[in-house]
């Protein structure tokens, strides 16, 4: 994954290993110049639904604030415990010199305290910026999620209320609402579906790299192999899981909201009819051409797109295609 393992100088590395240790070295780069490149565009998003929230009463939790800070935090040190847990002062002197393309030099008894000072900034580098992507990615689709559940909750309100009745002018206000709720989940599919991209490689490549870690345990000791890489291949392959698991039930949840608030439109526009039996026919028109219109999906660049049906699809997918590499490529 992001981060050598301890032992993985000395034992000989095949395609699949390299390949699933470095791209998410990669991955974390380009979600860096992609997050650069739309920073002005995600910062008008962040604006637009401070705005939007306080206009409607849908806020941001301060709970998924906090809970997400923690997790930035967290999971760099995690991740910086994984690779220095249970190391030897020659363990440390191979990494200090590949990290340092084998031209540094450390004193006897110093390589431990170097290699632990590389490893932070290395750790912190590699997981900080693309667990923070994520947590961001995750916090805004639960807050279109909730957006688009209390959009749908007024409007059933508004249809099981039997004593009133719905005009023109209040449905129009209704559809427009759901129309600026529109607009912004389009504006945060064009800034952040790129990152969400390379999140989901990132984290296919670090349940590859998980499970690549597993094949050692048959070519060492089990007592070594738990002691130099059973937590780490632990947190590596559970952070994979849980990164990809939560962006896409996340994406996911924002396309079942929306779902749900076009049936209750097409409840609410039975009900205006029935109010409103003299309708002008231009009004109708232009009603039904916005009821008609597909339910919010978010994609990853247009590669896939997150629905309830694609997510555990695609996660058996990726796992069943991790094994099948792994197997050709031992």
């Amino acid at each position: 994954m992001s981060g050598i393992l301890t032992a993985d100088i000395y034992i000989s590395k095949s395609f699949t290993e390299v390949m699933s240790r470095k791209i998410p070295h990669v991955m974390s780069f380009l979600i860096w110049g992609s997050l650069r490149m739309r920073k002005v565009e995600i910062s008008n998003l962040l604006y637009d639904i401070h705005y939007f929230g306080n206009l409607v009463n849908a806020k941001l939790r301060l709970l998924w604030e906090l809970l997400g800070v923690v997790i930035i935090i967290a999971v760099p040190l995690t991740s910086y415990l994984a690779v220095t847990l249970n190391i030897k002062e020659s363990t440390c002197k191979h990494l200090v010199l590949y990290f340092s393309f084998l031209i540094a030099y450390v004193p006897e008894g110093w390589n431990c305290k170097m290699w632990f000072i590389i490893a932070f900034f290395h750790q912190i580098a590699a997981f900080a910026l693309r667990t923070a992507a994520t947590v961001l990615y995750v916090i805004i689709c639960c807050y279109f999620r909730n957006l688009l559940n209390k959009y749908s909750e007024k409007g059933l309100k508004k249809v099981t209320d039997f004593n009133s009745q719905i005009d023109g002018n209040y449905f129009r206000r209704y559809l427009e609402l759901y129309e600026n709720i529109a607009r912004m989940t389009t504006s945060f599919e064009s800034s952040m579906s790129s990152p969400a991209l390379l999140v989901t490689i990132s984290d296919c490549m670090g349940m590859l790299y998980g499970l690549e870690r597993t094949q050692h345990f048959k070519q060492m000791p089990p007592s070594l192999w738990l002691k130099w890489y059973s937590f780490a291949v632990v947190f590596f392959f559970f952070r994979g899981i849980g990164s990809f698991l939560c962006v896409s039930l996340a994406a996911s949840s924002v396309h079942e909201a929306s779902k749900r608030a076009k049936t209750v439109q097409e409840e609410m526009l039975k009900k205006f009819l029935v109010s409103e039996r003299k309708s002008n026919n231009n009004e109708l028109f232009l009603l039904s051409v916005t009821l008609n219109r597909p339910p919010l999906v978010l994609s990853a660049w247009g590669f896939f797109y997150f629905t309830k049906s694609l997510v555990f699809t695609a996660f058996g997918t990726v796992l069943t295609y991790a094994l099948l590499i792994t197997q050709i490529l031992r």
